[in-house]
């Protein structure tokens, strides 16, 4: 049986590679550093063969040593910490495992939105209205080129304002990260990310296309609710501009009201989508760094799922700010059985439980 070693098991992602990779040929290994000081949920899947618990000051090593105890595993990495060590220390990596990650170079293109928003124009990709000074129209949105460089989380990465004096006091905020943050016009309207599984010759490997239906925080955040559709034009487009990065892994482009916006070059929150829907990304995932052929891209479309807890803050929000809609459409969700909740099984109940607890 293939060994495949899970990393960053803290986040709700390596939960829906576990199962994406239930019932197969594998041995599933999980790991995560002390610095998390709960239970990650994934641990408690039945799935799983072993969790293991590394140092974090000697992750490096310690990973590696945990890679060699098994005959050549493919390592999937969950986290953008893990996605940039295999990137920068390959070549010591790759005698002992199998890994599928972008050079260094593009993945610090695709992570810094500048280099990405130049990338896209050269493709005649459509993107949002930019400001090189104070913008003359209201609302815009102010972001460091690379949030994820200063370690901040998703909500802190953007700031949105409605006049000049929130304009003033976001663009003074983000240039504590960025002397020379992005100004662009707001997008009204929900997300759309088209997510892909690009292989070392730059040929999509994997593919799903999502919607985003309700997020938090409200005004642009990480998706509560989403839901699987296709998009041809907008899967082109993201195709072309992985390729135009020479990227190779595992990606999310973003888009809104049919502009690119950004590249989240690692997995990301709603991931569990593409176990909802019945999808094989993450199978193709592992049989391309394992230089295995893979099979054709498939999902279902039309696959609604939320992070239930998540949703339902959400839903007061929306309340509070005046959209009774959202209100009333989360509280559906909700009650829906056919919408598919992105942490919960049935055949594997306990992760759910622990992910619960560990809100505590």
């Amino acid at each position: 049986m293939k060994n495949i070693i899970i990393t960053d098991a803290k986040y709700r992602a390596s939960l829906a590679t576990v199962h994406a990779l239930a019932k197969k040929e594998y041995n599933i290994i999980l790991c995560q550093t002390d610095d998390y000081k709960k239970t990650p949920c994934s641990f408690k899947s039945k799935y799983v063969k072993r969790a293991v618990i590394l140092h974090d000051e000697n992750y490096a090593e310690e990973l590696l040593k945990l890679i060699r105890e098994y005959e050549r595993p493919v390592v999937l990495p969950i986290g953008a910490k893990t996605t940039e060590l295999l990137s920068k220390n390959s070549e010591i990596f790759k005698v002992h495992c199998d890994f599928l990650v972008p050079s260094p170079k593009a993945l610090d293109n695709a992570n810094d939105k500048k280099t990405a928003s130049l990338a896209a124009e050269e493709l005649n990709i459509p993107i949002p209205k930019k400001y090189n000074n104070e913008p003359d129209t209201y609302p815009v949105i102010i972001k460091p080129s690379c949030g994820e460089k200063f370690g901040l989380h998703a909500e802190q990465r953007y700031s949105k304002a409605n006049n000049r004096e929130e304009y003033l006091a976001a663009l003074e905020e983000m240039k504590k990260y960025d002397p020379q943050p992005i100004i662009q016009e707001y997008i009204e309207g929900n997300g759309i990310g088209v997510c892909v599984v690009m292989n070392r010759e730059q040929e999509a490997v994997g593919l799903i296309c999502h919607q985003r239906i309700r997020e938090l925080p409200i005004s642009g955040g990480p998706s509560t609710c989403c839901k699987t559709i296709y998009d041809k034009q907008l899967i082109e487009y993201s195709i072309a501009l992985l390729k135009k990065l020479d990227f190779c892994g595992v990606a999310m482009v973003e888009f809104k009201g049919g502009r690119f916006l950004e590249i989240n070059p690692r997995v990301w929150g709603s991931f569990p989508l593409t176990y909802k829907s019945k999808s094989n990304f993450t199978q193709n995932w592992v049989k391309c760094a394992a230089n295995e052929k893979t099979n054709t891209p498939k999902y279902q479309k039309g696959i609604k799922m939320n992070f239930v807890v998540n949703d339902t803050l959400a839903a007061f929000k929306y309340l509070i700010s005046g959209k009774p809609g959202k209100f009333f459409g989360a509280i559906g969700d909700i009650l829906n059985p056919l919408v598919k909740e992105a942490l919960f099984s049935y055949s594997d109940p306990k992760p759910f439980f622990q992910y619960i607890a560990n809100l505590f």
